[in-house]
């Protein structure tokens, strides 16, 4: 059971979910109430919106009460949902999270959020301070910019949200999508979004799968992309470089001081502390394996504790400690990027640039010298 005593987070900060090795440093529940999205965002994976099944609703309160007494202290839940998904159950929903003792952020591409579900947001953070906050979906400094993956979402409308939650206290983090056309423009934009007040910056490289490959969209090239998060971290002011502690950025400039030698040890998914659960209340072990092999049950016929110690999710976990490329794990899974050319190409060159900087990685343990480069940026 996590313990409810009222945790006093620094600066209104939650804390990290993953660690950067790998490994869960708290459990972390990604729920997705509502599954269909009509914003047309050029870069979605989903090529045609989800159903949402026969119309019965799962039992999303229960899962959440039954998550919160499995999981680790101080773990958190996600509230992942389609445009216009935030409603009083959604509100309901994340109330119970945090009375129960779980950090809770609401994903948002900032434009559908109800009034009244801001107010309650604002109230719960009142009563629980840096318990909510909001990952805000923000791809560029600009509208031109921010608009070459988001078509339908003006830029000032997000920015105008992002401001009004801070200037209530509420924690808020920005997640960038890099791609190929905003890349260059990611030093203005944690310059920007930093004076804004986000208090942490999310790098998640675009894949080329689903819409991204019909829209021609491009990935970023990674070896520029370690040169950019390096060179903005350790050019960054103390507040930037609070934002990109947990990125590539963060990490080389801890190998170059000698406090980070530790391996990359796994991926999170598979352990009894992640779980995904979709609109219709099917489990999944994380958000970027939901096809149907991967399926763990669903919220309103299984328990966690009866996942956790199924065939079917020790197999799944040995799976995911292997990591092969040939393996049936989906494009998204970061131990198979890890295996991919382009990586291992970013990470010889993020090797180099350790070197250069006087770090002999032969000193390093074998397995030291690897990133989780899929889960840093």
């Amino acid at each position: 059971m996590i313990d409810q005593t009222l945790v006093t987070v620094k600066d209104n900060l939650n804390p990290r979910m993953v660690s950067l090795n790998g490994q869960m440093e708290q459990g972390l529940a990604i729920v997705e109430t509502e599954g269909t999205c009509r914003l047309g965002c050029l870069h979605c994976n989903i090529d045609t919106p989800k159903q949402v099944g026969d119309g019965t609703k799962p039992d999303f309160l229960h899962f959440v009460e039954e998550y919160a007494q499995s999981a680790p202290e101080g773990s958190n839940l996600i509230l992942k949902n389609a445009a216009g998904g935030l409603g009083e159950r959604e509100l309901k929903l994340v109330e119970k999270a945090v009375e129960l003792g779980l950090f809770t952020t609401i994903t948002t591409e900032g434009i559908t959020v109800p009034n009244y579900f801001q107010e309650g947001v604002a109230d719960l953070n009142s009563r629980f301070p840096g318990r909510i906050g909001y990952t805000v979906s923000l791809d560029g400094s600009t509208d031109r910019i921010h608009r070459q993956l988001r078509v339908n979402i003006p830029f000032d409308k997000v920015v105008d949200f992002i401001t009004r939650q801070i200037g209530r206290e509420i924690y808020v983090e920005t997640n960038f999508v890099a791609h190929s056309g905003n890349l260059d423009d990611f030093k203005t934009y944690v310059d920007f979004v930093t004076g804004l007040g986000v208090s942490k910056i999310n790098v998640l490289p675009l894949q080329e799968i689903g819409a991204a490959v019909r829209n021609g969209l491009g990935t970023p090239d990674l070896i520029e992309m370690v040169d950019v998060l390096i060179d903005t971290y350790e050019t960054g002011t103390p507040e930037i470089r609070e934002a990109l502690e947990h990125t590539i950025g963060g990490y080389f400039h801890r190998m170059k001081k000698g406090a980070e030698t530790s391996a990359c040890e796994g991926c999170p998914a598979g352990s009894r502390g992640m779980v995904m659960v979709d609109s219709k209340g099917d489990i999944y072990p994380c958000n970027s394996l939901r096809d149907p092999q991967f399926k763990q049950g669903n919220i309103d016929g299984s328990s966690l504790p009866d996942i956790y110690e199924s065939e079917r999710f020790r197999t799944l976990q040995s799976e995911l400690a292997q990591g092969d490329v040939d393996s049936p794990l989906k494009f998204g899974c970061p131990r198979v990027i890890e295996k991919s050319p382009e990586y291992r190409a970013a990470l010889d060159y993020l090797n180099s640039r350790l070197e250069e900087s006087g770090i002999e990685l032969n000193a390093l343990p074998e397995l030291g010298r690897r990133v989780c480069f899929a889960r840093t940026f």
